[in-house]
């Protein structure tokens, strides 16, 4: 019996070791990921992240890993980094699908996605479905959540906690928005939202909120993460953050009611020195000032943009990158009229190429390469119809084609030749390489035969003017003769 326990307790240990050996695991997409995407910087971080196993923690860690993730204009901005995008489109929204919400884009991936984040967060977590709803849809959601005797209505005293799903309302009737709570300080539920502010963002609300709609709460398993830690890592961080609103207000103090002092534009980097619950303290023309921290975005999501200068070419579009990420220079090749493309240079009154299409490109900054291009010179050959060259010219591009000399070709003996024209027709100007062939016409051939002996002499002509001339001369005799014996008659 003694030694039957020992076995099970082993059993046990190395049961337990198993089962946290597998819970870890490196997070992988669960649906196909765009390239867009991949290319960004934010699906690099999705994979730098080792899930923990606990589907509470994991889901919330998960979603901070796409802090700064900015909406888009179309497809092409699944990547994050379009700044000013506003028309709703996230590569959140493809996990779902396509769908027309109204937001003016179609059947299309734009459209509202703040319950589109909370989803995907959920799936990456890999969150069975019997325990979180896949939703687009803060109503549908909160109602699977209702049906399940999961929901907590705000103001009956429950304490929101890492992991659940806080539902906000307009008008404290139907919910309109949704987030992850990532934990709660000095009366402050902190928040991991998607579009609020157009981007992916920490947010924070006084947990007496109207705002506050209620809490929805997946069955996650139970964990034992440092939930404490997730949050404070995340709520304390200084240093250099970027203005991701429009137009964010510098106060006097940490308040809403705090004196106006100016405002900082979109973009703008400020550094943070304190922090003041969800407020930062600031240097602003020369005085103390504080912003409200969720209208920031950490200076290390910094979106940097590759400008191609094409120098009078066409065909490339800039590119942009995440802090501390690299990107791959666009392998297209710009064209341009009359110039072959060389590479990049960093300078635009250098000619030597620095970059090639398909480098790797790592700085840090804003920056713009220069097309360099070598002006083209093309061939114009002109062959005889047997491919025999008769002439060639180099010439610019746009310069007019030049026109040769008129070819000939002998009789064969058959026939004549006389010169048709060229084959293709002569185009005006040159605008690449240009070959042309000399076409002939045939004619009939005069027989020897026809001709009079003496021709061959150089006498033909000559003999002929002397036959004529003799004929001439008997007419006029002839009529002399008649008009002399008219004459004599008469007399007679």
């Amino acid at each position: 019996m003694k030694n039957f326990a020992i076995k099970l307790f082993i059993f046990a240990l190395c049961l337990c070791f198993c089962l946290g050996s597998v819970s870890a695991y490196a997070v992988e997409p669960t649906y196909e990921v765009s390239q867009g995407y991949i290319a960004g910087g934010y699906y690099d971080r999705l994979l730098e992240y080792e899930a923990t196993g606990d589907m509470r923690y994991d889901t919330v860690a998960i979603a901070l890993t796409q802090l700064g993730y900015h909406e888009g204009d179309s497809d092409d901005d699944f990547d994050g980094l379009n700044l000013e995008g506003d028309r709703n489109y996230v590569e959140y929204n493809r996990m779902y699908g396509q769908v027309d919400n109204n937001e003016g884009n179609g059947v299309s991936y734009g459209y509202a996605w703040c319950a589109a984040f909370v989803t995907w967060s959920l799936r990456q977590a890999r969150v069975p479905f019997d325990c979180a709803i896949n939703s687009i849809s803060c109503s549908g959601m909160t109602d699977w959540y209702v049906r399940n005797d999961s929901f907590e209505p705000a103001g009956n005293g429950y304490t929101p906690f890492t992991g659940d799903i806080i539902m906000f309302s307009n008008d404290g009737i139907s919910p309109s928005h949704v987030g992850l709570v990532l934990g709660v300080h000095d009366g402050e539920v902190y928040t991991v939202e998607g579009n609020n502010g157009a981007n992916v963002g920490i947010h924070s609300y006084a947990l007496d909120s109207d705002y506050i709609y209620g809490y929805c709460l997946p069955k996650y398993p139970i964990g034992d993460q440092d939930y404490e830690g997730l949050l404070m890592d995340n709520i304390n961080k200084t240093g250099e953050f970027i203005v991701n609103a429009k137009s964010l207000n510098v106060r006097a103090t940490p308040a809403n009611d705090g004196e106006l002092l100016g405002a900082l534009e979109k973009n703008a980097v400020i550094n943070v020195t304190a922090l003041e619950g969800s407020w930062g303290k600031i240097e602003f023309e020369g005085k103390e000032g504080w912003v409200y921290m969720p209208h920031t975005t950490d200076a290390d999501l910094m979106v940097y943009t590759l400008t191609y200068d094409l120098k009078g070419g066409k065909g490339i579009q800039n590119q942009r990158k995440l802090k501390g990420n690299s990107l791959i220079i666009s392998k297209e090749i710009p064209t341009r009229g009359g110039y072959k493309f060389v590479g990049w240079s960093d300078s635009r009154s250098t000619n030597e190429a620095k970059y090639m299409p398909g480098d790797t490109y790592s700085a840090d900054e804003d920056a713009t390469l220069y097309a360099v291009w070598e002006e083209c010179t093309y061939t114009v050959k002109f062959l005889d119809e047997d491919g025999t060259l008769l002439e060639s010219f180099e010439c610019k591009y746009n310069d007019w084609v030049p026109t040769p000399q008129e070819p000939t070709k002998a009789s064969d003996g058959e026939h004549s030749y006389s010169f048709a024209g060229w084959s293709p027709e002569l185009a005006s100007v040159v605008v690449k390489d240009l070959v042309y062939t000399a076409t002939y016409t045939a004619g009939p051939l005069v027989e020897e035969s026809e001709v009079p002996a003496d021709t061959e002499n150089g006498d033909g002509g000559g003999y002929m003017i002397y036959i004529i001339i003799g004929a001439a001369m008997a007419v006029i005799i002839a009529a002399v003769a008649v008009i002399i014996a008219k004459k004599k008659k008469k007399a007679e």
